[in-house]
């Protein structure tokens, strides 16, 4: 795992559903050995493979992986649904850097002191 995860931030997330979104993009990661992958969709991908429908894991503000069975996936056509994507496969918790800063400031400024305070740590995560 790259970098310094502290244990309290770590969530384990379960394999992705077969044939999800999700489940393809990790394959072709570790197929072009790497973690990060990025796709631009032109009009030419509105039609075939990339514009099927197939379930992508929605793991957001809200996430708990012992839902994964029952929920947690949305059904998706990639290229109807977005003009690009980036796929990690890996990240850090934001939880930290939003953390240290609800302790700093008062609510009032909280939500412009993030793009000033953590500007580099979320650009460290691509």
């Amino acid at each position: 795992m790259p970098g310094e995860v502290p244990l309290r931030c770590l969530i384990v997330v379960p394999p992705a559903r077969v044939r999800s979104w999700d489940a393809e993009m990790h394959d072709a990661a570790i197929k072009n050995e790497t973690d990060k992958l990025a796709l631009v969709f032109e009009q030419k991908h509105k039609r075939g493979p990339l514009a099927e429908m197939r379930d992508q894991r929605a793991i957001g503000v809200v996430y708990n992986p012992a839902y994964e069975k029952w929920g947690n996936y949305v059904p998706t056509s990639f290229s109807r649904r977005y003009d690009a994507l980036l796929f990690l496969d890996f990240t850090r918790a934001l939880d930290p850097c939003l953390w240290s800063l609800m302790k700093r400031r008062s609510p009032q400024i909280f939500h412009s002191a993030i793009s000033e305070d953590c500007h580099h740590e979320l650009l460290s995560l691509l």
